[in-house]
């Protein structure tokens, strides 16, 4: 398969997100996308840029579709990693609001609701990362 294509796909898939927190019947009473998301203005516009940037890079062409999928995979690895040991954000600047704030940041939590909180940023960047590399070896 084209790596364009896989970095499209992964474009519609985020564009796919930052359009579910947008529709009432997926989010609760207070503002939780599933019950498990609480997803802010930040967060949203953070989903919606990947997606517009995915899409760029794989308009652009193979080279730049590689690049975003390595790139992008790293980051929501890294907001995972972040999420699990601290419960805060990397990539919707929560924790670099708290560390200026002088609030403790680590707080590691490995219970089953952060593990579900983490999961989608855990196996999309393992599979974009996955893609990218692969992609680069299979040419």
């Amino acid at each position: 398969m084209k790596i364009r294509y896989v970095a499209a796909g992964f474009a519609v898939l985020f564009f796919l997100v930052w359009i579910t927190t947008h529709v009432p019947a997926f989010n609760d009473a207070r503002g939780y996308n599933f019950g498990l998301f609480k997803i802010d203005p930040i967060d949203d516009v953070v989903h919606l840029l990947t997606a517009l940037i995915g899409f760029l890079a794989a308009w652009h062409g193979a080279r730049s579709s590689r690049i975003f999928l390595v790139v992008f995979g790293a980051l929501y690895a890294l907001d995972a990693l972040t999420g699990m040991v601290s419960q805060l954000g990397l990539l919707d600047l929560s924790l670099i609001h708290n560390t200026l704030l002088g609030e403790t940041i680590l707080n590691p939590n490995f219970g089953i609701v952060n593990w579900l909180v983490n999961m989608p940023h855990i196996v999309i960047s393992a599979a974009m990362i996955y893609s990218g590399v692969w992609g680069w070896r299979r040419g």
